[in-house]
């Protein structure tokens, strides 16, 4: 017969480290024209567009992620371009204004 144990850290007495990342999500519901096109940035993690229950509307949910509790905070930034709806994660600057 076989027995197989697996320890985890804290059961051999080690300290676990606290997870330091953190993820935070958006959802907003915004326009875009009948020939516009949605164009996406997020490096920080993932975006979901979908139809928003009318024809010139969408769903986005934006998701970021952030490893390192010490860099600055991530916000969504929208903005319109003609038709086109642009939508891009980036750091915050100091005044809260998107690298």
């Amino acid at each position: 017969m076989v027995c197989a144990l697996a320890l985890t850290a804290a059961a051999m007495g080690q300290a676990v480290a606290e997870e330091t990342w953190e993820k935070t999500s958006e959802t907003f519901m915004e326009k875009v024209g009948k020939s516009g096109r949605v164009v996406v940035d997020n490096p920080h993690g993932n975006i979901w567009v979908r139809f928003g229950g009318y024809e010139d509307q969408v769903e986005i949910i934006a998701s970021q992620q952030r490893l390192e509790p010490d860099l600055p905070k991530l916000v969504v930034r929208r903005d319109r371009r003609g038709e086109d709806l642009e939508i891009r994660v980036a750091e915050e600057k100091a005044q809260g204004e998107a690298i």
